[in-house]
């Protein structure tokens, strides 16, 4: 019915659960060194005696910290994770290990307060900043990134996509989505839509962020986490 789908983030200022989430659609890929900020969040898996570790969710790493959407992490420990940050594909290699994963207590039925923070063994160049956010009503030039797969846990797509999306208010998400999957107006929560050509995020891409451009000063800077969403582009 609706041509655009939409996408349900967190906001940082504010501070589907499982198959909701997936891929970015008809995104561009990524270039080397385009988008330093992108995080690749690995955990660990465990089949016929044999660990390794899986992408699950995209991240973002802001002021030094890696923040992603908490169910990406719920019940994790700390040992089970690890982070790629700036890679423009998903690597085995350059992985940095989680100290500690901080949360608050989940809405299973709204999702809100679905965010985690990360800290981290090791810290690297290319952090977006806190500081750079612009306290707007309205955000321009903004867009979407991840490494989602087709399949929640499987190898798929590595590489790192992003594509354009477009903020919208609360009645019109409303509207679009309807009372049961649209977030509650106190849920901490907005929406964003993709193009013509069906851009939308997929499995894989949740806890990656909505980073809009400032006109002023041409700094990018993050604005929420993917938390759920419909459509998958269609």
């Amino acid at each position: 019915m609706w041509k655009h789908t939409l996408i349900i983030f967190l906001f940082y200022l504010l501070g589907c659960f499982g198959h909701r989430v997936k891929r970015i659609v008809g995104g561009t890929v990524a270039e080397k060194g385009q988008l330093p900020f992108a995080v690749s969040v690995q955990i660990r898996v465990t089949a016929s005696g044999h660990a390794e570790f899986k992408h699950i969710c995209g991240g973002v790493y802001v002021d030094g910290v890696v923040l992603t959407a908490g169910h990406c992490v719920l019940r994790r420990n700390a040992s089970d994770v690890l982070v790629q940050i700036g890679g423009t594909e998903i690597s085995s290699e350059r992985l940095i290990s989680a100290t500690h994963i901080a949360s608050r207590k989940l809405n299973f039925f709204t999702l809100k307060n679905d965010i985690a923070a990360i800290s981290l063994k090791t810290l690297v160049p290319g952090s977006l900043k806190f500081d750079d956010i612009v306290k707007s009503a309205h955000h321009d030039h903004c867009f979407i990134y991840g490494f989602g797969t087709s399949k929640f846990m499987t190898t798929g797509n590595k590489q790192l996509h992003f594509a354009p999306v477009n903020v919208i208010d609360f009645n019109t998400c409303y509207t679009k989505l309807g009372p049961v999957v649209a977030p509650e107006p106190n849920a901490g929560m907005f929406c964003a839509e993709g193009s013509a050509n069906h851009t939308d995020a997929c499995l894989g891409d949740s806890g990656s962020a909505l980073v809009c451009k400032n006109p002023t000063t041409h700094t990018l800077y993050p604005l929420g986490l993917i938390s759920y969403g419909m459509g998958c582009g269609s």
